[in-house]
C-alpha cells in the first residue's frame, strides 16, 4: 500500500487539508450519555461470585443467583473465591491502592488488615485461610477468614509475586523463577518465560502457562518431563476448565483462544472475531468457574459480553463493518490497523485513531462508551498496531523500545496516512489519542508529522521525556522510552515537550492538543502535562489542559469516566468542526 502524503492528494482530487469527510450526525455528549447507562462492563464467574458494574459502582453477587453480597462505590475485584464458601475482595481507589475484605452470602464483611495493598493476586489455600500478596505483589502472607490479619508466610520477597490455586510463583533476584506450594514449600524452578501457574484445585495437576506455550504437569507438583503445548502465537493467559486448558495468545495482531487436552492436543481453536458477518474483537478476561471457562469478549462495535468456552459466534453491531488494513512503513515493517466504520458508506469520516505501542502490551479493540457514541454518529475508530507492542513477536517489541521508540512515533504517522489514502478519513478529520505511554506516542507524532491530523488527546502521559525519572515509576521506564541521560539527543527526537518546545506553527496549520491530567495519578508527575501546554500557548498553538479530580492511572469511579469521557468528546468534536487548515 502506498501510504505518502501525495498518494493522499491523488485518491481524492486536491490537497490533503481539504474537507473531504462526512460530519458527525447527531447529539455526540447524549449518545456518549446513552451508552454509559446502557452497556455495564460484566463480571466474569468466579467460584460462585461475579462483579456487576453499574452506573453508581459495583456489586459483588452470587452466581448462580445474583444475590447481592456487597455494594460498593469503587471498583470492586474479585481475587479470589471459594464455592460455596467466602470470597476475597479487593476495592479499589483511583489511586491503585486497594481496601481488602472477605465477604460471603448474608455474613458482615471481615476487613483484611496488617499489611497495604495495590494490584494484588489471592486464592483460597482452605476454607479458613486465604493466601495473598501484599505491598505491589512484592510479599506474599496468609489471611485467616475469621479475623482477617495478614500475616507474611515467609516466603522471600521478589517482584510481581503470583498466586493462583497452583502454588505461589516468585522471581528471585538472580533471574530464577520458582514455585512454592500454598504453605510455602518449595516445588522448583520453572522455565525464564513462564508467566503464571495455574490449576483448577489445589489438589489438581499444574500448568506451567510460558510465552511460548503451556507445560502440562502430573498431580501433585512438577513432572520432570510434562505434556508441552507449542503456541502458533504469544501466550498471554489460561484458565482451566473439566475439558482442559483454555489458552489465549496474540498472532497476528489478533486474540486466538485454544482449547488444549492433558494430551497436549487442540481440541478447540477459535479466532476471536473477524469471520464474516463478526467484529474483529478482543478477550478482556478469562476465568473458571465450577469447571467452566468462561471468556469476556469485546469489540470497538461489539460491547463487552460474557460467554462460556467455546463460543459459537462473535456479536457484530448492524450497521458498522470492522476490517483490518496493512501499512508499509519506509524501513519495510508492515504497520496493521483495525478500522470500525459505517457500512455501506465509502466516504472517509470523522476518525478517532488510537495508539499505545509500548511494553510488549498488544493494541487489540476494546469496547468503550466514548467510541461507541462516535460511531453511532457517524464516525469510525481505528487502532495502530505500531511497533513496541505485542502483536507479534520479540522482535516487533524490541523494533520499538529504548531509542527504537522513535520507529513507533513514525509508525503512527504511516498509519494515519494510510488511513487517509484508504478513504477511511482525512488530516482535518482524525484525531490522534493515546493513554499512558500512547500519549507520549500520540503527541510526538503529531508534533513530528503535524500533516497526519487535527487534533490529539493525551490522558495520563509523561509528556516530558528529559524528566522522565521525575515520575513516580519513571526509573522503571528509562528501558522502555530510552534514557535521556545517555542518549538526551536520540530521545528529544521523539520527546513531545522537546518538540514542543522547537514547534513554530504557521497560524491556522497546526493541529490543536488536549492533555488530560487524573488528579490521583501515582505514575505520572501532576506538573507535565501543564508544562507540555504552557510551552506549546507560548508556540501559538491550541493546546489545552484538563485536570480531572478524583480520578487515577487504575481504576476509576463511574463520575470520573464520565468527566474524562465529555472532555474528550467535547474536545474531539470541535477540532473535526474547524474550517479546514491550511497545508503545513
Amino acid at each position: 500500500m502506498d501510504t505518502g502524503t501525495g498518494s493522499a492528494r491523488r485518491r481524492h482530487g486536491g490537497p490533503v487539508s481539504a474537507r473531504v469527510y462526512g460530519p458527525l450526525d447527531g447529539d455526540l455528549l447524549e449518545r456518549f450519555a446513552s451508552w454509559e447507562a446502557r452497556v455495564a462492563r460484566p463480571g466474569l464467574p468466579q467460584d460462585g461470585y461475579v462483579v456487576r458494574r453499574g452506573p453508581s459502582g459495583d456489586t459483588v453477587r452470587t452466581h448462580p443467583g445474583e444475590r447481592v453480597v456487597r455494594e460498593y462505590r469503587s471498583r470492586a475485584v474479585v481475587l479470589g473465591a471459594r464455592a460455596d464458601g467466602p470470597a476475597l475482595v479487593a476495592a479499589v481507589s483511583p489511586d491503585e491502592s486497594a481496601r481488602m475484605e472477605i465477604v460471603r452470602p448474608g455474613g458482615d464483611p471481615v476487613p483484611v488488615v496488617g499489611a497495604r495493598f495495590r494490584g494484588e493476586q489471592a486464592t483460597w489455600r482452605d476454607e479458613r485461610t486465604a493466601v495473598v500478596t501484599a505491598e505491589s505483589r512484592a510479599v506474599v502472607g496468609v489471611v485467616d477468614a475469621a479475623g482477617g490479619h495478614w500475616r507474611p508466610l515467609g516466603i522471600p520477597a521478589g517482584r510481581r509475586l503470583s498466586v493462583s490455586p497452583a502454588g505461589i510463583l516468585t522471581l528471585r533476584p538472580d533471574g530464577v523463577r520458582a514455585l512454592f506450594s500454598l504453605s510455602g514449600h518449595p516445588l522448583g524452578e520453572v522455565p525464564a518465560d513462564t508467566i503464571s501457574v495455574v490449576a483448577e484445585t489445589p489438589e489438581a495437576p499444574l500448568v506451567v502457562v510460558r510465552r511460548s506455550g503451556i507445560d502440562l504437569h502430573r498431580r501433585g507438583g512438577l513432572s520432570a518431563a510434562p505434556v508441552r503445548w507449542r503456541a502458533p502465537g504469544t501466550v498471554w493467559g489460561a484458565s482451566v476448565g473439566e475439558r482442559g486448558v483454555v489458552v489465549l495468545t496474540v498472532e497476528h495482531g489478533r486474540h486466538v483462544l485454544t482449547l488444549v487436552d492433558p494430551s497436549g492436543r487442540d481440541r478447540e481453536r477459535r479466532a476471536v472475531g473477524g469471520d464474516p458477518g463478526e467484529d474483529i474483537c478482543s478477550v478482556g478476561a478469562l476465568s473458571s468457574s465450577r469447571g467452566e471457562v468462561h471468556v469476556l469478549v469485546e469489540g470497538f462495535a461489539t460491547p463487552p459480553v460474557a460467554q462460556r468456552f467455546p463460543f459459537a459466534t462473535v456479536p457484530s453491531t448492524p450497521g458498522l463493518c470492522t476490517r483490518m488494513l496493512t501499512a508499509g512503513t519506509e524501513d519495510g515493517a508492515q504497520v496493521q490497523i483495525v478500522v470500525t466504520a459505517p457500512a455501506g458508506d465509502p466516504r472517509p469520516r470523522p476518525l478517532l485513531l488510537d495508539v499505545y505501542g509500548g511494553f510488549g502490551v498488544p493494541s487489540l479493540p476494546r469496547f468503550e462508551p466514548t467510541t461507541a457514541a462516535w460511531t453511532s454518529c457517524g464516525g469510525a475508530v481505528a487502532l495502530a498496531q505500531v511497533r513496541g507492542g505485542g502483536e507479534h513477536d520479540e522482535r516487533w517489541r524490541r523494533a520499538g523500545r529504548g531509542t527504537g521508540k522513535l520507529r513507533t512515533v513514525d509508525d503512527l504517522a504511516t498509519a494515519a496516512r494510510a488511513l487517509t489514502a484508504a478513504g477511511v478519513s482525512s488530516p482535518d478529520g482524525t484525531v490522534l489519542t493515546g493513554g499512558s505511554l500512547g500519549g507520549v506516542v500520540a503527541a510526538a507524532c503529531a508534533l513530528r508529522h503535524p500533516d497526519v491530523a487535527a487534533g490529539v488527546v493525551a490522558t495520563a502521559a509523561p509528556l516530558d521525556l528529559a524528566r522522565l525519572r521525575e515520575n513516580p515509576l519513571g526509573h522503571r521506564w528509562v528501558a522502555e522510552f530510552g534514557d535521556p541521560d545517555d542518549d538526551g539527543a536520540a530521545v528529544a527526537r521523539y520527546d513531545p515537550t522537546a518538540l514542543a518546545g522547537a514547534h513554530r506553527p504557521r497560524p491556522g496549520a497546526a493541529p490543536a492538543f488536549l492533555a488530560l491530567g487524573l488528579a490521583d495519578d501515582t505514575r505520572v508527575a501532576p506538573g507535565q502535562a501543564a508544562r507540555f501546554v504552557e510551552i506549546l500557548r507560548g508556540a501559538g498553538a491550541d493546546a489545552s489542559h484538563i485536570r480531572i479530580d478524583r480520578a487515577g492511572h487504575g481504576a476509576n469511579t463511574p463520575d470520573a469516566l464520565r468527566e474524562l469521557g465529555i472532555a474528550f468528546l467535547a474536545f474531539a468534536r470541535r477540532v473535526v468542526s474547524r474550517p479546514p487548515r491550511s497545508t503545513p
